[in-house]
């Protein structure tokens, strides 16, 4: 996790809002991404009191569950950046925004004056954070990619399957790259808001799947996690479930935010969107 302070600013307290103590209260998230690293980010933010409006367009892929399970306490909108009339509005929208959130090919944004100085200009104080694949330098910095490129370069895959019966590369059960990144992508955006906070400033927060992947194994790794003490229970895991009625995807059961906070427990404000349900507009803070 990368934070670089881009330029300068005056410090800006957090706002504070309609959801009081927590600590993203008032904060504003423009969530450009989709799948599942940049979302993570995104709806992890929203957990701890931040309003996040996600933009996306019809015509650009999705995949179902995930849009489900990564947009629990998101408003979302259609904009194409790409036409004159909808980047007009988006800059609008950015111009009064905290935290810019985008996963995009590495310098795709610049080429259509969003990337982190044209939203530094735009909105003095901004944080921006990069969601990318290979990481902010190095041969392969430019190139897109996703968790599986990122799980099968750093060497994952050989681990993985170094564990089964056959011994043949394998992808983890789980996305781990992408859930990760997400998770220090929103960590490092509350910190460079803090330092906002404190001392002002622009900061662009850079996050990479495989830097995510050689963190993990820097960690080292637990053998026979099947049988590891401190797996959930169905019991347990009920504790942490949340049960959101009669969204537009009928009734959904959810993992909510594993997080305890005595004080500002985490939670979602809002019930899950139908994409591009929400004007391209921001909430009165």
């Amino acid at each position: 996790m990368e934070i670089t302070k881009i330029g300068d600013s005056t410090p800006e307290p957090l706002p504070g809002g309609d959801r009081g103590t927590e600590p993203l209260s008032g904060v504003r998230v423009l969530d450009l991404t989709r799948i599942l690293a940049g979302p993570t980010a995104a709806i992890s933010l929203a957990e701890h009191g931040a309003g996040v409006l996600m933009v996306t367009t019809p015509q650009l892929p999705q995949v179902p569950p995930f849009v489900r399970d990564t947009s629990h306490g998101k408003r979302s909108t259609y904009l194409d950046y790409t036409k004159v009339d909808e980047a007009a509005r988006l800059r609008q929208l950015a111009g009064d925004t905290d935290v810019f959130v985008e996963g995009y090919r590495p310098h795709r944004m610049e080429t259509h004056g969003f990337g982190p100085d044209d939203l530094a200009e735009l909105r003095p104080g901004v944080v921006y954070v990069s969601v990318n694949c290979f990481g902010s330098g190095g041969p392969f910095g430019t190139r897109a990619g996703w968790d599986q490129v990122a799980q099968a370069v750093t060497g994952v895959c050989t681990i993985q399957g170094n564990a089964s019966n056959d011994g043949r590369p394998q992808l983890t059960p789980v996305y781990l790259c992408d859930f990760l990144t997400g998770f220090l992508a929103s960590y490092g955006a509350m910190l460079a808001l803090a330092r906002r906070a404190r001392e002002g400033g622009n900061y662009l927060v850079q996050v990479s799947l495989c830097q995510s992947a050689m963190l993990l194994q820097r960690q080292d790794l637990i053998d026979d996690f099947a049988d590891a003490p401190g797996r959930l229970t169905a019991d347990e895991f009920e504790r942490y479930a949340v049960t959101d009625d009669n969204t537009v995807y009928g009734d959904l059961k959810s993992l909510g935010p594993v997080i305890r906070m005595s004080e500002t427990p985490p939670r979602w404000s809002r019930t899950t969107p139908r994409l591009g349900s929400s004007h391209p507009e921001w909430l009165p803070r």
